[in-house]
């Protein structure tokens, strides 16, 4: 698995919701978290990263990402930790159909 930097995980993360525009971006920062345009700006540019943790967690919600992939310390991987959240919020009954219908899929992708 790969690390990689915050910006690049923010970046895709954008990229996922297809937000494209620097401008949009940097308005999606400032209204999640209150910071100076100046600092989602740093943040895009990767010259700095939050300090503080309640931000991060702020920008994953407004993001809908995992904020623990968007920090660098859980999946490397955003649409895996989208998933994951997705499939963490489904009642327990839902969640063993899709893990059954996964097993399938992955036995027929083997024949």
């Amino acid at each position: 698995m790969t690390t990689s930097t915050f910006n690049e995980r923010l970046r895709h993360a954008f990229e996922l919701r297809q937000v494209k525009r620097t401008t949009d971006r940097v308005s999606n920062l400032m209204s999640a978290t209150g910071c100076a345009r100046r600092t989602a700006l740093r943040w895009l540019g990767g010259r700095t990263t939050p300090r503080l943790g309640a931000d991060v967690i702020k920008i994953a919600a407004a993001l809908d990402v995992d904020a623990g992939w968007l920090s660098g310390n859980a999946h490397d991987n955003a649409l895996l930790a989208a998933v994951v959240r997705k499939f963490a919020r489904l009642p327990p009954e839902l969640q063993v159909d899709l893990l059954l219908q996964i097993e399938r899929l992955e036995a027929s992708r083997t024949h």
